[in-house]
């Protein structure tokens, strides 16, 4: 008995499932016809000929609700791992955007590289929103305001240009001066 709306259905055979599994698996973009292409590929090899749709195909997607039980799966497993997924895609970003700046300091419009710099430039922009950005923005602002509020650090002695703090210097060079009171 199928517990999930893409199990199983209790009058469905397991060809038929078989089928509706291939479907549901051809991710978002799924078309019946894609998932037949992909059905032969595997029954005969990745350079068979593809034929015309069956129209078993088309009648048991409509039997047995192919769509509607493929939508339920990709909204489970959206609502899974969406959020886990959404962070790994903003960390792959960060990493080019990092290795992007890093490439820019290094080179100089003109460079071979800096073609390669402006392409991965306009990828990542092309994630920022103006949201993304005036968050971006506000963010900032709020670190350095933070900043600015911290205690500044006790003051240090002002040495010379590569003077070393020497302890000693403030010894006498015969020793320690003696205590008038021994």
């Amino acid at each position: 008995m199928a517990t999930e709306l893409w199990d199983q259905l209790p009058h469905e055979t397991h060809i038929e499932y078989t089928r509706f599994l291939v479907f549901r698996n051809c991710g978002v973009r799924r078309s019946l016809r894609k998932a037949f292409a992909r059905w032969i590929k595997d029954q005969r090899g990745a350079d068979a000929k593809i034929p015309a749709l069956p129209r078993t195909w088309r009648m048991e997607s409509t039997e047995f609700r192919w769509h509607a039980r493929a939508a339920a799966w990709d909204i489970r497993n959206l609502a899974m791992h969406g959020a886990r997924i959404a962070a790994i895609h903003v960390n792959t970003l960060v990493l080019i955007a990092q290795r992007n700046l890093e490439a820019v300091r290094k080179s100089k419009p003109g460079d071979d590289a800096w073609v390669d710099i402006l392409h991965t430039t306009k990828v990542v922009a092309e994630f920022l929103s103006p949201e993304i950005v005036r968050e971006i923005e506000e963010s900032q602002r709020a670190a350095i305001t933070e900043q600015s509020r911290a205690p500044l650090p006790p003051e240090q002695p002002q040495l010379g240009i590569g003077e070393p703090a020497d302890e000693s210097a403030s010894q006498p060079v015969d020793g320690p001066t003696a205590d008038p009171d021994e």
